[in-house]
């Protein structure tokens, strides 16, 4: 049987990661590796599947919340109990999601603790539009209520923190991946070819499946088949739709922040520049040897950086 018993995920939020989970849940069935689950054991499960928690499975999965000095058990805003015995809580989940930040004491700590480990990447102006939809589903909306008043309004306040989140998260773990074993998967891979991905991922985790068995999966992964158990978590899988969605001069606060970085995966920085053939990729091991430099503040608009040289003179 595979080592990969017990395996950790994360990526920022809005990333492909309930795509990657149910990837990565049917690898371990078809490998025959025992489903095991923390929360599944919990006395307080059967009360949180009685919750609106917006995805019908959300109670069932494992996640870990990492922070500076201790790690903690999570089911969204809802439930949270500090992990005491980290090495105890991994023997028991086959199955562990994540989105937190890297926490230079405790995040290779977590790590460690697991067989093996997949990060997910996507184009990060494509998972900030997705935010920006999501920040209007009912869901969200009843547990977060703000008051923006459009995806576009949410894009233009938000864009600056989120891209700096991407950056600093997306780096974090690429500079410390090699050391940890860790397994980076792209958004856009999975869109383009994803049998190829999934067996890819596959023999990573040292699972030996048939060319079948890896087309089944697939198919069963689709967004058509994956948005009835997560209706307005999963809008479409759609390819730099953010050449759409943002306008020229949000495309350059993108890249005030975040061009090295963007430029280092293989992403276009411009939409006159997109080639739908040319996929992000990554060599961990020449990424720490090149650690990305701190992302830059966003600069302030010309208008207003004009005015502000004006009242100093």
């Amino acid at each position: 049987m595979s080592t990969a018993n017990h395996i950790i995920q994360n990526g920022i939020p809005k990333c492909g990661n309930l795509w990657l989970y149910n990837i990565l849940q049917r690898l371990q069935a078809a490998a025959g590796v025992p489903k095991k689950s923390y929360i599944l054991d919990h006395p307080v499960h059967p009360g949180l599947k009685q919750m609106d928690l917006d995805i019908d499975y959300i109670a069932d999965i494992d996640v870990i919340d990492i922070k500076a000095k201790r790690s903690y058990v999570t089911v969204r805003q809802t439930f949270c109990e500090p992990i005491l015995d980290l090495a105890a809580y991994a023997q028991r989940c086959s199955l562990v999601w994540s989105h937190s930040p890297w926490e230079p004491e405790m995040s290779p700590e977590v790590y460690r603790q697991f067989d093996k480990f997949v990060y997910i990447i996507r184009d990060p102006r494509d998972a900030m539009v997705s935010k920006s939809h999501f920040a209007f589903t009912p869901y969200r909306q009843a547990m977060f209520p703000h008051n923006f008043k459009d995806t576009s309004d949410w894009l233009n306040q938000r864009l600056d923190h989120v891209m700096r989140q991407w950056f600093q998260h997306v780096n974090d773990h690429l500079v410390h991946g090699q050391q940890l074993g860790m397994y980076v998967i792209f958004y856009e891979r999975l869109l383009l070819n994803l049998e190829e991905e999934i067996s890819k991922l596959a023999q990573y985790l040292g699972f030996e499946l048939k060319a079948e068995v890896i087309a089944d999966i697939a198919e069963q992964v689709t967004a058509k088949n994956m948005k009835k158990a997560a209706q307005h978590h999963i809008r479409s899988h759609k390819l730099a739709g953010w050449r759409q969605s943002l306008t020229e001069a949000q495309v350059e606060r993108v890249n005030d922040i975040a061009r090295d970085l963007l430029t280092r995966l293989g992403y276009a920085t411009t939409a006159a520049e997109f080639d739908p053939d040319h996929l992000p990729s990554v060599d961990l091991a020449t990424y720490q040897a090149m650690t990305a430099p701190p992302p830059k503040q966003a600069s302030l608009p010309r208008r207003v950086a004009r005015n502000l040289r004006n009242l100093l003179k």
